[in-house]
């Protein structure tokens, strides 16, 4: 009985601890996201979370650990997005578009989500002069690299993208989207903008896919040849 009620009693802690995150973590993200990195203050966002700065610091380093687990978080939620929608596209499609449409869908969700000032702010403005260049280059990539990857894996309208190019292809595409959220944003016309640079990415895309394949059409054909 001690031990079953102690438990439950470390069981509620950690619960509850996990709650207390993740009301920082939603109070840091409204405050970066509006007011921006510099003028946020752990007293405000600890106030709007409704915990004394002590509990904020028990979970979070101090400022910047918080900022970059708000980061992490986001760029996370971003890549479970672009999954989604893509697999939502693919499956209204029929087979010879399948593999394009997913890929379409996620670039949509990626550069949408991206643009959004919230969103924006927080990842490409303040990001990397908050974490620095290449720590915050390290966080994009590491929370969003795995999300991507699953978007180029193997396809049902032909071959996907051969495994030595999968990886290095999706950091490809998530500079190209940094890049080009940057370039949206300060457009005279954003939205000639987003359709351009979109269009573009899927003809790289598209470009690779076919490369592959033919490859993967000549490699039997140069196999008998060597036998």
């Amino acid at each position: 009985m001690y031990n079953t009620g102690m438990a439950e009693v470390k069981s509620r802690k950690v619960e509850q601890g996990e709650q207390t995150r993740s009301r920082l973590l939603a109070a840091a993200k409204s405050r970066f996201s509006s007011g921006g990195y510099a003028s946020t203050s752990i007293e405000e966002v600890a106030g709007e979370a409704g915990v004394t700065k002590g509990a904020l610091y028990h979970h979070f380093r101090d400022k910047p650990a918080l900022f970059e687990a708000v980061l992490a978080e986001m760029v996370q939620e971003l890549g479970k997005s672009a999954q989604r929608r893509s697999g939502v596209r693919a499956a209204r499609e029929g087979s010879p578009r399948r593999g394009m449409a997913r890929i379409e869908a996620a670039l949509d969700a990626f550069l949408e989500e991206l643009c959004a000032p919230e969103i924006h702010r927080i990842l490409l403005v303040d990001g990397p002069v908050v974490l620095g260049r290449a720590h915050f280059n390290r966080v994009w990539v590491d929370n969003s690299l795995l999300g991507v990857r699953r978007v180029f894996g193997p396809l049902d309208d032909g071959p996907g993208l051969p495994a030595s190019l999968v990886d290095p292809v999706s950091r490809l595409v998530l500079g190209g989207l940094q890049e080009a959220a940057h370039t949206i944003a300060l457009a005279e016309d954003p939205t000639t903008a987003r359709r351009e640079l979109r269009d573009a990415i899927l003809w790289t895309l598209r470009a690779i896919r076919e490369q592959a394949a033919r490859e993967q059409e000549l490699a039997p054909v140069a196999g008998r040849g060597s036998s």
